[in-house]
């Protein structure tokens, strides 16, 4: 007989103590204080690039529930309660089934688990009520409405057409900048969880450098990083490897691997650059991590003076780093040491990148986002960083068909920031020298 809560070690519940996701449920209680955030779990098997099934990372912020199906968590600002609907058991995912009882409220820290089909009538009670709350919904939700409202499929506006389908006086407002804002600011658990993540993808880095050759099909090397997240100690790659060579490795035509069954694989060409961008998953977070490298283990002279220019603008923004900063500023102050170094530049191709970047827009690819349990969280470049932000800065551009591209996993702090994945190269040099056999 099954008990009335299942949470078998690694399956149920993740690692953080369950005072960390009820910290999170009390914050979220300040920001709709007029009314209920609604968030579904997953509502089926993993997607296709995903090495082990994945919640939703807005469910999973609030319960740590890691495995949980077709199940709707509501928190009432209103009355600082917390209420999860949860469906029936089925085979072949009974393992992870929670029971609707007070015993599994208890055990989870939550105020009610409840049976998914009363989803609707608890809706209804609560807008029959004097005051009528406002209903907070993110973008995106991990699956279909309940039984007893109209089941448009997936999605957030889905979501938003079946309630008001349901009820048509409801007032519904996005939930999205609360929950971006909420997740943006880690915890000290959370920092020390991606302490882990980023060492493991550096390690993945680090192991796909070697084996980086002409002739070698980019699955093959793709292979290799997965193999050492796992190794690692990581549960898989937190995104299928992007190891992109040559018009692969530039952006926007990067994206259609997303689309493509072979993950746009080709062999590695002499002359070329590859893109190395990869991260790896432990315990629900993810890393995002990555160089720019030689197909052959040495740059050519041209290449080797604008990557090293590269580098030298990287390091100077990741100077400017701090809390209290605008994020357009750091970029600004990458394009300024560009600006110092121009007529250093001896080469076509060093000409060529330095005149590049201090154009108006050469930054419209360059990222400086967020990473937790999404290897990309939040704006492409905040407004303002904040303490105990965890962040990658990810220069990125392409001048004369080469691509250039890197990252670090960041935490920020009040006097500056702090390089999680620690240990891997910058320089032409330093890179040449990891790409060794």
């Amino acid at each position: 007989m099954l008990p009335a809560f299942i949470a078998t070690g690694h399956a149920q519940q993740a690692e953080l103590p369950q005072a960390e996701y009820a910290a999170r449920r009390a914050r979220a209680f300040d920001g709709v204080a007029d009314g209920m955030l609604i968030l579904g779990s997953r509502h089926f098997y993993k997607e296709w690039d995903q090495a082990a099934f994945q919640q939703d990372p807005n469910f999973f912020y609030f319960t740590g529930l890691a495995n949980l199906r077709r199940s709707v968590l509501v928190l009432d600002g209103v009355n600082r309660r917390s209420f999860l609907f949860v469906a029936p058991a089925e085979e072949p995912f009974v393992r992870w089934a929670v029971r609707p009882t007070p015993q599994s409220a208890r055990q989870l820290g939550l105020d009610s688990v409840i049976p998914w089909d009363s989803f609707p009538a608890f809706i209804t009670h609560r807008l029959e009520r004097g005051r009528k709350p406002a209903v907070y919904l993110p973008g995106q939700m991990g699956h279909p409405p309940p039984r007893g409202i109209p089941a448009l499929g997936n999605g957030g506006l889905l979501w938003s057409q079946a309630l008001r389908a349901q009820w048509p006086s409801i007032q519904i407002r996005s939930a999205d900048t609360l929950l971006t804002t909420l997740r943006s600011i880690k915890s000290p658990a959370e920092i020390e969880v991606l302490r882990r993540v980023a060492r493991i993808s550096a390690v993945a880095v680090r192991a796909a450098l070697p084996v980086i050759a002409p002739g070698k099909s980019q699955r093959e090397i793709e292979a290799e990083v997965t193999a050492a997240c796992l190794e690692a100690g990581g549960e898989g790659p937190s995104f299928w490897p992007w190891i992109m060579s040559g018009e692969n490795a530039a952006l926007p035509g990067t994206l259609e691997a997303e689309s493509d069954y072979r993950h746009l694989n080709r062999r590695l060409r002499q002359g070329e650059l590859v893109r190395v961008d990869v991260g790896c998953d432990a315990e629900h977070y993810k890393g995002d991590v990555g160089r720019t490298v030689p197909a052959a283990g040495l740059f050519e002279a041209g290449q080797r003076e604008a990557w090293n220019l590269v580098i030298s603008a990287y390091k100077t923004g990741l100077a400017a780093i701090r809390a209290g900063v605008e994020g357009p500023k750091i970029m600004a102050a990458s394009v300024d040491q560009v600006r110092r170094l121009q007529d250093s530049m001896k080469t076509p191709l060093g000409k060529s990148v330095a005149k590049y970047l201090l154009q108006e827009g050469s930054t419209g690819w360059w990222q400086l986002h967020g990473v937790g349990l999404e290897p990309a969280e939040g704006d492409a470049v905040p407004p303002v960083l904040k303490e105990g932000m965890v962040i990658v800065y990810e220069p990125n551009f392409t001048v004369e068909g080469q691509s250039f591209y890197l990252e670090d996993m960041l935490v920020v702090t009040g006097d500056g920031a702090e390089v999680l994945t620690g240990g891997l190269p910058y320089t032409a040099e330093e890179i040449e020298a990891a790409m060794k056999r």
